[in-house]
């Protein structure tokens, strides 16, 4: 099993899909009524934009204060995606170091919250290590 897609609710089909394509450099695969469909540049995943007519939102709550994305999006280099995202006023947060990766986020026209992550070689979920046997 693996995931497939990754649908974003958002609430402008087409201004979304010039932004994602500009800032993210996604391949547009498919359009269907109400969606259109796009390659991950580097992986099987494909990421969806999907309009609604109300904010929907990428994250959930883990109690009152704390919110939490649904997904990441696994990068080599976080410092060149966020300094390529803010040098194009794209909103993020600073980035943050610890357990072994490197980690921030990003928003998009909607103000769905994108988390970006860059595990260490080192970290039992860098891509080189998964599908290893943690007990050997």
């Amino acid at each position: 099993m693996k995931i497939g897609s990754i649908f974003v609710p958002v609430s402008d089909l087409n201004h979304s899909a010039e932004w994602y394509e500009f800032h993210l450099g996604l391949r547009r695969v498919g359009e269907w009524e109400g969606g259109i469909g796009y390659v991950l540049p580097d992986g099987s995943a494909q990421l969806a934009l999907v309009r609604t007519k109300t904010h929907q939102g990428t994250e959930f709550l883990l109690d009152e204060k704390e919110r939490h994305v649904f997904f990441n999006l696994l990068v080599p280099d976080a410092r060149a995606l966020h300094l390529n995202l803010s040098t194009r006023a794209v909103v993020t947060t600073p980035i943050k170091e610890e357990n072994g990766m490197k980690y921030f986020d990003f928003f998009d026209l909607d103000g769905n919250t994108f988390s970006v992550v860059e595990e260490d070689p080192d970290s039992p979920f860098h891509p080189d290590h998964l599908g290893e046997n943690p007990n050997k």
